[in-house]
């Protein structure tokens, strides 16, 4: 493996982006107090936010934590352009908190591409690196065809319930008969996000 060469300005990197972290934990914990009997909604129902919605943000940010340590082992042996790397990690943290705080389809499609551009970017970063460029090439590919699925998925749904918000669609589908193509259209969306969010059965 290449060595690399000393960075005197890696541990500030990395000081920085775990100051940031901890700053976005303080926010999401302190600024904004949900009762535990209701949720909060902002800019138009677009976002929720509530107790359970923190929780899942404070252990994705620590998930991010013990993922930066491990990072910072790895800058070691392994020559890498840390500086874009940290900014991706940085987009993709941000982007997972507002999938987690969205209350809109749409939105949830929005913010998961812009996970899936910044992975595609991760997994060809390493220029010399033939193998990486290959993957990143085939999964651009497979990921752009999940995304047409997935709109396919949501554009049924709309049409059948009238709405993407996703408390709206809970209220319509506890209170009236669901038809097959509903369930169709839902399980096209649930097949796009395991394929991009690399879950089971997806995950290969």
């Amino acid at each position: 493996m290449e060595k690399i060469i000393y960075n005197k300005n890696l541990n500030r990197k990395f000081i920085t982006l775990i100051f940031i972290l901890l700053f976005l934990v303080l926010f999401n914990i302190l600024f904004i107090n949900v009762s535990s009997e209701s949720n909060l909604y902002l800019l138009d129902n677009y976002f929720i936010y509530s107790n359970l919605i923190q929780y899942i943000k404070a252990f994705t940010i620590c998930l991010s934590l013990f993922f930066l340590i491990y990072l910072y082992n790895f800058t070691i042996v392994v020559k890498i352009p840390i500086f874009e790397y940290i900014i991706l990690i940085i987009i993709i943290i941000l982007s997972l908190f507002l999938m987690i705080s969205s209350n809109n389809l749409f939105n949830l499609f929005l913010f998961l591409e812009m996970v899936n551009l910044s992975l595609y970017v991760l997994i060809g970063l390493n220029k010399y690196s033939n193998y990486g460029i290959e993957i990143a090439y085939k999964y651009f590919i497979q990921s752009s065809y999940a995304t047409l699925i997935g709109l396919f998925g949501v554009s049924i749904i709309y049409l059948r319930t009238g709405t993407l918000f996703i408390s709206e669609l809970q209220f319509i589908t506890a209170a009236y008969p669901i038809d097959n193509i509903l369930i169709f259209s839902f399980l096209l969306v649930f097949m796009t996000f395991f394929f991009k969010l690399g879950l089971f059965p997806l995950h290969n």
